[in-house]
């Protein structure tokens, strides 16, 4: 078996095949099996048309999303495309965010309207690539949706035998894209606390998905980072996964729903980008062994980028006590299988409070170097049960010990 890992494409991607498809249909005829996309970069991807229905003067093309081997709960959804072509713009949507995109500044000779349906999300606060209002279909899909449809009136000239069934000029061509499961699957992303609402993204700034791609969270923190900033909130809650940002909510409870953010193990990047946009203080929640790998300097926390140095907990115990240098104590914790088995040992001991707080202290050090210290950082350390540890702010000369 390959070891080679798989790429998929974009939900933008899907959605410019849906709408070439759909408008091949209604200007050839036939049932079109599969279509040409063009992607930035002067590339072009071939996919797979699932579905292929008329009425009249209305196309459906349905496309399945593939993302390949990275996991994205896009994976597997429809997207359809509904396409129709009219004289006239199509009357005013009875919903006052239904906003219709003018697009025509982008073609060449036709007027293009575009607009998000059932299970795309409407963008509802600023610092979003989408303006408060509009659907979030964002702006590389957009382009790329207009390339398909200029690619579909042209494809005549490209050595298509078949006759245009309509000969069109000036026409307006409409566009839905429609997401039946969007509502449902936004819940498993940012949307709903970046403003985005009812709905997924068509998203893509290359049209394609890298497998496992680490570029793709980071694009999402920084558009969150940039939403936040835009929103006024000077002061952001970094957190390494879902109960470190629920306990930063609990404990944060008068902060509106954009200033918590899910950096996960990206803590250097988060930081960096948080203090380029402006941000006056960052706070990150963080359990022990994510505090740990702080403390020994790495920027990213993930496993592949390295383990636990476990050693680095006992040489700081016998710095701080050092007639434990050689001790059962820490020899056992050199031993230590995780970093949590290290912290169950130090847990019944006197020196817990002082070699927690020291770890924490070395973390919000080794973190420094990241950024200009243009941004005031705290950390607060928790453990297992989500319960406060220690805090520690690099503004302050000593370190706050919360118990438990």
């Amino acid at each position: 078996m390959s070891s080679k890992l798989k790429w998929g494409y974009t939900t933008g991607t899907c959605a410019a095949a849906g709408v070439k498809a759909a408008l091949l249909r209604l200007l050839y005829g036939g049932y079109i099996k599969k279509v040409s996309v063009s992607l930035p970069g002067n590339r072009h991807l071939d996919i797979d048309v699932a579905d292929l229905q008329q009425n009249r003067d209305t196309a459906i093309a349905t496309v399945i999303k593939d993302g390949g081997d990275d996991p994205d709960c896009t994976h597997g959804a429809e997207i359809k495309a509904k396409v129709s072509i009219g004289l006239t713009a199509p009357p005013a949507y009875e919903r006052k965010s239904d906003i219709v995109f003018d697009c025509n500044r982008f073609a060449s000779d036709r007027k293009v309207l575009i607009r998000g349906g059932e299970g795309v999300g409407i963008v509802t606060r600023p610092g979003l690539p989408i303006v408060q209002g509009e659907y979030a279909i964002n702006p590389v899909p957009r382009k790329m949706i207009l390339r398909a449809v200029e690619e579909a009136f042209l494809i005549d000239k490209h050595g298509l035998d078949t006759p245009r069934k309509i000969s069109l000029k000036d026409y307006w061509v409409n566009i839905e894209i429609i997401v039946p499961e969007g509502k449902r699957l936004a819940k498993e992303t940012l949307n709903p606390r970046l403003g985005i609402l009812d709905g997924i993204s068509i998203l893509g700034t290359t049209g394609l998905v890298k497998p496992f791609s680490h570029g793709a969270y980071r694009a999402t923190i920084y558009v969150a980072l940039r939403a936040a900033i835009a929103q006024g909130v000077k002061k952001i809650f970094l957190t390494t996964g879902s109960t470190s940002d629920a306990v930063s909510r609990r404990l944060n409870n008068n902060a509106p729903e954009i200033a918590f953010c899910q950096m996960g193990d990206y803590v250097k990047f988060a930081l960096y980008w948080a203090e380029r946009l402006k941000f006056n203080c960052a706070h990150i929640y963080a359990f022990w062994g994510k505090t740990v790998k702080m403390a020994q300097g790495l920027g990213m926390t993930h496993a592949s980028s390295g383990d636990v140095d476990i050693g680095l907990i006992a040489d700081m115990l016998e710095a701080l006590y050092p007639h434990t240098k050689g001790s059962i104590l820490t020899k056992e914790i050199r031993m230590a299988n995780t970093a949590r088995h290290a912290l169950s040992i130090l847990k019944n001991t006197e020196f817990y409070p002082a070699i927690t707080q020291a770890i924490t202290q070395r973390a919000i050090k080794m973190l420094n170097r990241f950024f200009k210290k243009g941004l005031l950082l705290r950390l607060t350390l928790l453990d297992y049960d989500g319960n406060i540890i220690c805090e520690k702010d690099d503004k302050e000369e000593h370190i706050d010990k919360i118990t438990a």
